[in-house]
């Protein structure tokens, strides 16, 4: 641990001018993507969480009603994909998940 403070005091001794993080001479980037793409953090959390959540009960509801397995899994995947969309959050994932559901179940309404 000794060795470890005292590379960092000297570093902070040679003052570098291209390691400044952690320092009061660092500024995180900022641009207008960058706060448009933190602002979207929040909305995409909630979007996964409900998603998640009424995937979940959408399976619980499926196998309460008897329907096949598959059948359970194909809806809840449906639910969970068409909450993502509404969100508008997710648009490029929206469309990835589509693909696998496509892929792994065939086509199928919405």
């Amino acid at each position: 641990m000794g060795a470890y403070i005292a590379e960092l005091e000297q570093i902070r001794a040679e003052q570098p001018p291209h390691n400044v993080m952690g320092t009061a001479r660092y500024t995180a980037p900022d641009s207008p993507g960058l706060r448009w793409r933190n602002g979207l953090n929040g909305v995409r959390a909630r979007a996964l969480r409900d998603a998640r959540r009424l995937r979940q009960e959408t399976w619980c509801a499926g196998k309460k009603d008897g329907l096949p397995e598959a059948e359970v899994f194909r809806l809840g995947d449906l639910t969970y994909i068409a909450v993502l969309e509404a969100s508008g959050a997710w648009t490029a994932r929206v469309a990835e998940l589509r693909g696998e559901h496509t892929r792994r179940y065939g086509p199928s309404s919405r």
